[in-house]
């Protein structure tokens, strides 16, 4: 009989790095909110991928960075909070970029954990030659106490089977976590307000940043259909009107892009009221930032 494994590996890397890409090439569909701008996870989200000789639940996190405000401070709680008790720990680099200052930081949050650490340089694809990568491995072996290095292209898949094979090798023996069927360890509400917020920000470009959030009211399963009825919360006057659009016509994007995914992650046909309302200062504010961000 085949032995099995099972373990917890989690992401960690700065915002845009690519780990959510690379979660969703693993599991095959979309489980995790991309978007272009910094910040897109403010939540760690739990993805499973069950093999038939192994189990990997992938922790998605917020990518770190030095905090700028209360919800920034919140978001790195939740990912600090990440890296402790898991089996494997996988670092994300951009090898456009190299090394820079959120690297830096994250390198010295990571020494303070003993957790066994793969480092993946993501995105080989966007360089030219191979002395920026040979520079920028030599900096982390020195930096870093590494059990594997691995250059990936996320986006197109490159080296991901031979990443794959190696995280399975350095999980314990297990029996699955999960029933095999599951993909994402999240509540509808979790995953309505995640996939809601990635169209915000997806379809407003530069426009809005990420003062940006979003709560489900409620939610009612009716025969055929789930009516769902969320906030999308901004911080000044002028964001809302963004949102809106003139005559409607952005929300009314939002909604039918959130809509579409929605039915496709429920499976069932959905009716979706949104409404934007004006919070200002809401990500300095505690009790609503505790009632987005899920702080362990």
């Amino acid at each position: 009989m085949n032995e099995h494994r099972s373990g917890i590996v989690s992401l960690i890397g700065k915002p845009n790095v690519g780990k959510s890409t690379l979660i969703n090439n693993f599991i095959g569909k979309k489980v995790t909110i991309v978007s272009p701008k910094p910040h897109t996870t403010q939540n760690v989200i739990r993805c499973i991928l069950s093999l038939d000789n192994a189990q990997i639940i992938f922790v998605d996190t917020p990518g770190f960075r030095k905090p700028l405000n209360k919800l920034d401070k919140y978001v790195m709680k939740v990912t600090r909070n990440a890296i402790y008790g898991n089996d494997l720990i996988l670092l994300m680099l951009d090898a456009q970029y190299g090394l820079s200052k959120a690297e830096v930081y994250i390198v010295d949050e990571l020494k303070k954990v003993d957790t066994p650490k793969f480092l993946v340089i993501n995105k080989i694809d966007a360089v030219k030659g191979e002395d920026k990568l040979n520079i920028l491995e030599r900096h982390m072996s020195k930096s870093l106490k590494l059990e594997k290095i691995h250059y990936i292209s996320a986006l197109k898949g490159t080296g991901l089977s031979k990443l794959l094979e190696d995280l399975v090798a350095y999980l314990p023996l297990s029996p699955p976590l999960y029933p095999p069927n599951t993909t994402v360890d999240a509540s509808i509400v979790f995953i309505i307000s995640e996939l809601i917020r990635e169209k915000v920000m997806r379809f407003t470009g530069e426009e809005i940043p990420h003062s940006v959030a979003v709560r489900v009211e409620d939610i009612e399963e009716k025969e055929n259909v789930y009516v769902i009825y969320a906030l999308i919360f901004v911080e000044r006057k002028s964001q809302r009107g963004i949102i809106i659009g003139k005559n409607g016509r952005m929300i009314k994007r939002i909604g039918t892009a959130a809509r579409e995914d929605i039915e496709y992650s429920l499976g069932k046909r959905v009716f979706l009221d949104l409404k934007v309302k004006v919070k200002e200062k809401w990500r300095e504010k505690d009790t609503f930032i505790r009632s987005i961000v899920e702080v362990e």
